[in-house]
């Protein structure tokens, strides 16, 4: 299929504040014309953007410097949205960030209600007023809830709470695979979706032949199409 382009950009992000609370702020950046990392969604491997774009920006100030919690870009708001259809009755969602998932369940029939768990009262205060009606914030630690502190009654789990700003993908695998295996001990019933971690997902979205061999050419020959906004 044809790569997806982009020349204009809006996501339910788009409508937070930009301002900083604490450590964490929320911004806005632009990609600039040129190709990005799509890592299968859509069906792509890539996706072109014609015209730049604006794309919102959670981070938190650490040391230093800034790390980036979660972006808005075509990937990501297309992976929310597949977690958000695979989703049933009860859902839980680990990290608030800049409530793309959240927007995405409340056009789910089949969600019957949505709570999200944050460990940051900065993020909540930075983009709690962007969760649709209905919807409940819990300020706390996932593992603490899953793990029984605050009961457990879930039906999906949708997790977001890792970033490689941190460090290498790995660095986090067995911490993701360690929780994913107490999920399914707590209730093996329950749907479960780590993103960024495919191999844990109980589902991934489609991908054809011809896009798994180019994601596979584009790991081999270390090309570079992650996003660098400007």
């Amino acid at each position: 299929m044809e790569l997806p382009v982009y020349s204009y950009w809006s996501t339910p992000a788009s409508k937070i504040p930009r301002q900083t609370e604490g450590q964490f702020r929320i911004r806005e950046v632009r990609l600039t014309r040129g190709y990005y990392n799509m890592s299968g969604l859509l069906d792509a491997a890539l996706y072109k953007v014609s015209k730049s774009i604006p794309i919102t920006e959670l981070q938190e100030h650490r040391g230093r410097r800034w790390i980036t919690w979660m972006v808005d870009d075509p990937p990501q708001w297309e992976a929310m949205k597949f977690y958000a259809s695979q989703a049933r009755g009860r859902v839980l969602c680990g990290g608030l960030g800049l409530t793309l998932v959240q927007n995405a369940l409340a056009s789910n029939p089949n969600v019957t209600s949505v709570t999200t768990v944050e460990q940051s009262s900065n993020v909540i205060k930075l983009s709690s007023g962007n969760i649709p009606e209905g919807q409940h914030i819990i300020h706390g630690d996932l593992y603490r809830l899953v793990d029984g502190d605050y009961g457990y009654n879930w039906d999906t789990i949708i997790a977001d709470i890792w970033t490689t700003s941190l460090g290498p993908k790995m660095a986090f695998y067995y911490e993701v695979a360690r929780f994913a295996a107490n999920v399914k001990t707590l209730a093996p019933q329950t749907r479960f979706y780590a993103h960024g971690f495919t191999t844990v997902c109980d589902t991934v979205w489609p991908i054809s032949k011809s896009t798994r061999q180019s994601l596979q050419l584009l790991a081999e020959t270390n090309t570079d199409y992650s996003p660098q906004p400007r």
